[in-house]
């Protein structure tokens, strides 16, 4: 039952990764162990979260799974904000999840949801507290995350437009609303909560919760 096979892990690894919560019930009675490190990708509870399967990570934590876990030190609520589950991130929260828990990048959840986006998740991982002025390892927060990300398509689309020789369009009008509704939910934080920005950020976060549209990140 505790065997590490690879890189499919134990028994309770590949049910957890498919979402068999019979399965994962009927392993842990057997005495499989819920938070057994597999080489290749940590406890079972990496596996529900990252596939989204709120009934698994519920079972798992029933069993006893070590809801702060880690393994290169990301941890379990790293994992449900990459899948962009909102349920599995607010159960992993309730269930004791270091909110600010940071990987070997100095990254935190909230860093992993600005990284993919993922603006559900975003609101979520504020809604329990999460801390919007954490830095990673290269000096850069959640929200700054974000702005890096369209400032590098902006610029690569700026340069796709003068290698083609055509005049580049306003970046409201462009397919990013991915990137400005992730925007929207730190601007409505960051304004209702009294966080300090710099002048010029602040600007374009008041016309991001305006709706209005931007027509260049590039400071």
């Amino acid at each position: 039952l505790n065997t590490d096979a690879g890189a499919f892990g134990t028994p309770l690894h590949v049910a957890a990764e498919h979402g068999h919560v019979e399965c994962i019930e009927i392993l842990c009675r057997a005495g499989a162990n819920p938070n057994f490190v597999a080489e290749w990708g940590g406890p079972a509870l990496f596996n529900a979260a990252k596939n989204g399967h709120a009934d698994c990570i519920r079972k798992l934590l029933e069993f006893g799974a070590n809801v702060n876990a880690t393994d290169y030190s990301q941890t379990a609520l790293h994992w449900a904000t990459f899948g962009g589950n909102p349920e599995c991130i607010e159960i992993l929260c309730r269930a004791g999840a270091l909110i600010d828990a940071r990987d070997g990048d100095g990254e935190t959840p909230l860093h992993w949801a600005a990284e993919n986006l993922r603006a559900d998740c975003i609101k979520k991982l504020l809604e329990f507290g999460a801390d919007v002025e954490v830095v990673n390892f290269h000096g850069k927060t959640a929200l700054q995350v974000v702005i890096n990300i369209i400032q590098a398509e902006e610029e690569q689309y700026n340069a796709r437009c003068a290698w083609n020789g055509i005049s580049p369009e306003k970046i409201a009008e462009k397919s990013w609303d991915r990137m400005l509704i992730s925007l929207q939910v730190f601007a409505q934080h960051y304004f209702s909560n009294g966080v300090k920005i710099s002048a010029a950020l602040r600007s374009k976060m008041e016309q991001v919760a305006r709706g209005e549209p931007i027509y260049s990140w590039l400071f």
